[in-house]
């Protein structure tokens, strides 16, 4: 027997998400920017990430990020939410939101596009 044969059918027939090469200059689609980061954000970004304790995982609910980014904005913390980029936090509300209706026998989720493929993985 292969891992092939355990994978779920509803998956077997999907095509894999593939990123189109471009010559764009700023591809949005990708999140990406055109701009480098400047030298001293470079050497921020290496001496904090020196320091971090990358042998343990970090704290899932960001509580110290969600606590400085929610004093900044003004709002209370439980209004921010956190993910590892786009696709975690569609997934996370799609599960959180996403459920068949009456009558229904899966959930549908309505959005733009061209959008984000996970879209499609998760409804």
């Amino acid at each position: 027997m292969s891992w092939r044969d355990l994978v779920r059918e509803e998956l077997k027939t999907m095509e894999p998400y593939r990123v189109n090469a471009s010559d764009a200059r700023i591809r949005l689609d990708a999140n990406e920017s055109p701009l480098e980061l400047p030298a001293a954000v470079r050497a921020d970004l290496a001496r904090v990430a020196a320091e971090a304790h990358l042998n343990r995982y970090p704290d899932i609910l960001a509580g110290e990020l969600r606590a400085q980014v929610a004093a900044d904005l003004g709002v209370r913390a439980d209004q921010i939410l956190f993910g590892n980029g786009s696709d975690e936090i569609i997934a996370l509300l799609c599960a959180t939101f996403a459920r068949p209706r009456k009558n229904q026998r899966k959930a549908a989720v309505c959005y733009p596009t061209p959008s984000f493929v996970i879209y499609e993985l998760v409804e």
